[in-house]
């Protein structure tokens, strides 16, 4: 169901009932979308708004997954990993997703990694750099091949890596950076990378980039 990018009215998140993951529904929700969240937390997704159709599931289940894509327009991913030793559930995830997306003809997908993936390390302080490759290894190991599938993938794909994530109200002032460019990511309100997730589904212009996010 190949559709511009002012068509696209019904999305799945998956990762919904996480911290961005609320965000995410909640402004989907404000902006006029139909929304779907496939959780595998049914006590978490009952605290979920009314309008939101909630499906019980695994996402790391083709069968799950295929079924939550059903009638949709595109997919947010804001899917979070088992812990700092986890280096491959995002990637399971994702690549189950990017497949049944290709299957029924989904092409929008935005997704929430992290700074640090590629030349986006540039756009880290030192400390952080050495925070990250020392004790958030495995969670970017699995960013890395999380991003690789995406990029492969040949769907209107835009990512955002935010540095690190804090709670507060949306204040739409952020910055965002492609890899190449001077910028320096320190933090990022959960709810402003919910915003521009939200503002990629409508903007064709950043289809196939990678923006580093912070305030």
């Amino acid at each position: 169901m190949t559709k511009s990018s002012q068509q696209l009215k019904k999305i799945v998140i998956f990762g919904g009932t996480g911290q961005t993951g609320r965000q995410l529904v909640q402004q989907s929700l404000s902006a006029g979308y139909i929304v779907r969240v496939l959780a595998r937390d049914a006590n978490k997704a009952k605290k979920l708004h009314a309008n939101v159709e909630v499906q019980i599931g695994d996402a790391t289940d083709a069968l799950a997954v295929a079924k939550a894509l059903e009638d949709q327009h595109a997919v947010l991913c804001a899917v979070g990993g088992q812990g700092l030793k986890d280096a491959s559930t995002r990637t399971q995830i994702t690549q189950t997703i990017i497949s049944e997306m290709q299957k029924q003809s989904i092409k929008k997908l935005v997704v929430c990694s992290v700074v640090g993936i590629g030349k986006s390390s540039a756009h880290l302080g030192w400390f952080s750099r050495f925070f990250s490759n020392l004790i958030l290894k495995h969670a970017i190991a699995d960013h890395r091949q999380q991003e690789a599938l995406i990029t492969d993938s040949q769907l209107d794909y835009v990512v955002f890596r935010p540095p690190q994530l804090i709670d507060g109200e949306m204040t739409r002032e952020y910055l965002l950076a492609e890899e190449d460019e001077p910028f320096r990511a320190t933090k990022i309100r959960r709810s402003d990378v919910a915003h521009a997730m939200i503002e990629a589904l409508k903007k064709d212009e950043w289809i196939g980039k990678h923006f580093s996010i912070s305030s």
